[in-house]
């Protein structure tokens, strides 16, 4: 059980701008991924500014089209509307108490990924490559990278449960099983 989730939305006419406004006093590591038309960035907020392993970075960042940014406590994400940006915050509203489904999504790529000042570079064939920053804890023999999220079960009219949002709060490392699929198992239409 945990809090509820709280949903605020805003409008923000500089995303990059509100969302480290938001986390300007909070946890010590907030990471995020930028979405533009030509590239997809992981970054870390780091003394109210965007830390990314990516060069290209600030060539695509006017081009970006969605923001998302999130840390244990909250997530900020902003989605381009016209000029603006549509902004939503996510926190848990601690009077409430709620189900909730601790989640771990593995990202692709090797279960040793190479480490560079603090990033690790994942690669998988014919997919690319993905720098994140390094997850904190010990690394687990044949682990790989996990995006952590909280997913917040609610109950309908007649008693059916469902998934009404989620959250996500950080990078992790998970054991790999001896019999995990490759990354280039995984695709369907080559």
């Amino acid at each position: 059980m945990s809090g509820a989730l709280k949903i605020v939305p805003s409008t923000s006419e500089d995303a990059e701008a509100f969302i480290i406004q938001s986390f300007k006093d909070s946890a010590p590591r907030v990471f995020g991924m930028a979405m533009a038309p030509a590239r997809f960035f992981v970054f870390e907020i780091d003394k109210g500014d965007i830390i990314t392993k990516t060069e290209d970075f600030i060539d695509h960042k006017a081009s970006v089209y969605h923001w998302v940014a999130f840390s244990a406590e909250k997530e900020v994400s902003a989605i381009r509307n016209g000029a603006a940006f549509d902004c939503l915050t996510k926190t848990e509203d601690v009077s409430s108490t709620t189900k909730t489904i601790e989640q771990s999504y593995i990202l692709w790529g090797d279960k040793d990924p190479k480490e560079e000042a603090g990033w690790l570079e994942l690669r998988a064939a014919r997919i690319g490559t993905l720098h994140v920053p390094k997850p904190v804890g010990e690394k687990p023999k044949n682990a790989h990278v996990v995006l952590q999220a909280r997913e917040y079960v609610a109950f309908g009219e007649f008693g059916n449960a469902y998934i009404s949002g989620q959250r996500l709060m950080g990078f992790g490392w998970i054991e790999a099983e001896a019999e995990d699929l490759k990354a280039e198992d995984l695709h369907a239409c080559d």
